[in-house]
């Protein structure tokens, strides 16, 4: 268990990880929500001393209408139009082709590319 919460109303579920943790607590939030955001991050208590490495991400304004998708299983492509899944990767993909697709087949850029 890597955080615990002051208050037993809320939960967090995160995985153990032993390389780093990354945790985004909020994405293109509505203003008016930054008081009770910025609530909940105090209190956020660890139970271990933190190592901070920020790092600043741009989006490739590409794909300014896509949603990302981490690889959580690896996949080896079989044919040439098909892209290898590398666990830990991010896939940038439309929703409204996801929803389109009769058999779960979507073009995709990966993050790592």
């Amino acid at each position: 268990e890597v955080l615990s919460m002051t208050s037993s109303s809320k939960a967090v579920n995160l995985e153990p990880h032993v390389k780093s943790l990354h945790i985004t607590l909020a994405y293109h939030f509505d203003v008016t929500a930054f008081d009770a955001l910025q609530s909940l991050v105090g209190e956020l208590r660890p139970l271990e001393s933190p190592s901070w490495e920020l790092r600043l991400y741009s989006r490739d304004p590409r794909f300014a209408n896509h949603q990302v998708y981490k690889v959580v299983q690896s996949y080896t492509a079989k044919a040439s139009d098909e892209l290898e899944l590398v666990l830990g990767d991010y896939i940038y993909m439309e929703q409204k082709e996801l929803d389109a697709s009769p058999d779960g087949w979507v073009h995709g850029t990966s993050w790592l590319t």
